[in-house]
């Protein structure tokens, strides 16, 4: 154990991610009154059920590159753990400060099959509060980024190209599910990028011991 996690450092960036998503998790069953977000497009959106694909891939999209750049490329790791960490206390802020929710959870599906149980499934898992900015679409852009940037990854086409086709695919499912507004989704992924800068742009005192 002493081994695999060199300070104690990896392990806060684990401890921290993990107690985000507990607050995430509790936050959404908290009383509150939340501002409902909904906006013309979201009616124009159709629903589609088969994007609940993409949508269940973002577990794997955003545990696999942070386990494998924790053992295979700690730079990587480091930076990818302090983009995450920050981007989802900033939406537990959010969370807090402007607690919102959706109006528009389809009553009934136009299609009973394999998707749609999937997606029954989700809705009852899933309670849509708490959905501005949107951490599917936050997390899948910045491990998106992170592959970019990668040492080990970023120079291969194909890590880079699953990387855009899954992040594009994931925040797409968010609305064409009808589990996020589009507001949501540009939320997400505007925050990606304004924490690009700071992340990556800033020549952190971490970085000296990889140079």
């Amino acid at each position: 154990m002493e081994e695999l996690f060199k300070n104690k450092r990896d392990l806060l960036i684990f401890a921290g991610i993990l107690l985000a998503y507990a607050f995430y998790l509790i936050s959404v069953h908290i009383p509150m009154e939340r501002h409902v977000i909904h906006v013309p497009l979201d009616d124009m959106i159709p629903f589609c059920e088969i994007f609940v694909i993409p949508y269940i891939w973002w577990y794997g999209f955003i545990s696999g590159p942070l386990v494998w750049f924790f053992i295979k490329s700690r730079e990587d790791f480091l930076d990818l753990g302090i983009y995450l960490l920050m981007g989802m206390w900033i939406c537990s802020a959010f969370f807090l400060i402007y607690p919102t929710s959706i109006d528009f959870l389809p009553q009934e599906f136009p299609r009973n099959n394999l998707f749609t149980f999937l997606i029954k499934l989700l809705y009852a898992a899933d309670n849509p509060a708490n959905v501005f900015p949107s951490i599917h679409c936050f997390e899948s852009t910045a491990i998106c980024i992170a592959i970019w940037k990668s040492k080990r990854w970023g120079k291969f086409p194909k890590p880079r190209a699953v990387g855009l086709a899954s992040a594009v695919l994931i925040c797409l499912s968010t609305v064409f599910i009808k589990q996020h507004s589009v507001l949501d989704l540009a939320a997400g992924v505007l925050l990606a990028l304004i924490l690009y800068f700071p992340v990556y742009k800033i020549n952190w005192p971490y970085r000296k011991r990889f140079e």
